[in-house]
């Protein structure tokens, strides 16, 4: 878990129940971090509702972009299920921003 501040406490118990204690991205229930959809330096809030739990990697791989939240999954019981769906997610990202850069 890293670590919170007590103003963050409220954000981040209610994005971890949401997303099962594990990552939206890959299902990894390690290594999470909480995820602003719509990043503050692009006007997103930290409200609960603008909050997503990420691991580390796929975090750094969806950055700045306004890439759509994802849905919560059931955290992921074996690494080859874990580095599928992480391979899946950077895919989603990158085409997402192929996307919008035209």
């Amino acid at each position: 878990m890293p670590k919170v501040t007590q103003a963050q406490e409220w954000l981040w118990k209610p994005a971890m129940i949401e997303y099962n204690y594990c990552c939206g991205g890959c299902g990894s229930p390690i290594d999470l971090e909480y995820d602003h959809i719509i990043p503050r330096c692009k006007g997103g809030s930290d409200s609960v509702a603008n909050i997503q739990i990420l691991c580390h990697h796929c975090n750094q791989h969806k950055g700045k972009t306004l890439f759509p939240k994802v849905a919560p999954r059931m955290p992921e019981s074996t690494i080859a299920n874990i580095v599928a769906n992480r391979k899946e997610f950077v895919y989603a990202v990158r085409a997402f921003k192929k996307s919008i850069k035209g």
